[in-house]
């Protein structure tokens, strides 16, 4: 089964109104949708409506993106920084210090946002 603005139905896409029917037939008897996101330590179950299945088909990241609060950069640099917050002080060699801040170790997209700009204990106290 491919998806592109519809679902596939043989050699061709169903309309989006087609589509939006046979999840409704489906939710009328009981099909849950349910979409795994990524999240520390693994992923996270996020129930969908209907309507929403169709808007996370067509652009998944932003979808849950907004989910959580964030812009789709924000949740994008959270997921390559695998859920933690890296400090933003530089070391001596002009490189990025590696420390993560404190309290931002496998936290929420929201958090990640929040804490972002921050310094690890190192730099937060002057002691490079």
């Amino acid at each position: 089964m491919q998806y592109r603005n519809g679902i596939s139905k043989g050699s061709r896409y169903m309309s989006s109104s087609e589509s939006r029917d046979l999840l409704s037939k489906m939710s009328r008897s009981g099909i849950h949708f349910i979409a795994s996101v990524p999240a520390p330590g693994g992923s996270n179950s996020l129930s969908l409506t209907e309507d929403q299945v169709v808007n996370y088909l067509d652009h998944p990241d932003l979808f849950v993106a907004s989910h959580y609060g964030v812009s789709l950069g924000e949740y994008l640099r959270w997921k390559d920084e695998e859920f933690s917050v890296r400090c933003s002080a530089l070391t001596a060699k002009r490189a990025r210090c590696k420390h993560v801040v404190t309290g931002g170790s496998g936290v929420s997209p929201k958090c990640w946002a929040e804490l972002t700009g921050q310094y690890c204990d190192v730099h937060e106290n002057g002691r490079a």
